[in-house]
């Protein structure tokens, strides 16, 4: 993976977890990346090709506790670009669909194009709805208004 790509993906993540941050959420990081840095590490011995190696790498980014106590995992991506009409390809889309459902998680996608934050969480078909539409989160209007700036000046801009 591109230098450029771990980068975006990591400043998506940032955004997300900070817009839930700032809405009052309890926000805690979660992914392979975070929870098994050892195994990151060594992943030029670690063999990708195992189902528990494949349930490994599709941990969460994120485990969000809202205001309810209600405990969700969230998937964070990122997209500066369509393929087509799309954020993903139909081959890329099932397999994060398979992943969502393994964890009963919610994808946040953060775009360089309004609305910047973007929810899926399964019970719409296929469908994206602005973050501040969904309700189980709370998203705070000021806190929506930085992060989108911030998404704007950070993927609008550099789309390629």
């Amino acid at each position: 993976m591109e230098i450029k790509n771990v980068v975006k993906g990591r400043i998506a993540e940032a955004l997300a977890s900070e817009l839930l941050k700032k809405s009052k959420n309890k926000v805690y990081r979660f992914g392979y990346e975070t929870v098994l840095q050892n195994l990151t590490q060594l992943e030029a011995t670690f063999d990708k090709n195992t189902k528990t190696a494949e349930i490994i790498r599709s941990i969460p980014d994120l485990v969000v506790v809202n205001k309810k106590g209600e405990v969700f995992f969230v998937e964070v991506k990122e997209r500066t670009k369509k393929v087509g009409r799309y954020f993903f390809s139909k081959t890329e889309w099932d397999r994060l669909k398979d992943v969502l459902g393994y964890w009963n998680a919610v994808l946040v996608l953060v775009t360089a194009e309004p609305p910047f934050f973007r929810i899926f969480d399964g019970s719409l078909k296929n469908a994206f709805v602005p973050i501040e539409k969904y309700h189980k989160f709370d998203i705070q209007k000021v806190a929506l208004e930085e992060c989108n700036a911030l998404a704007e000046k950070y993927f609008r801009d550099n789309k390629n």
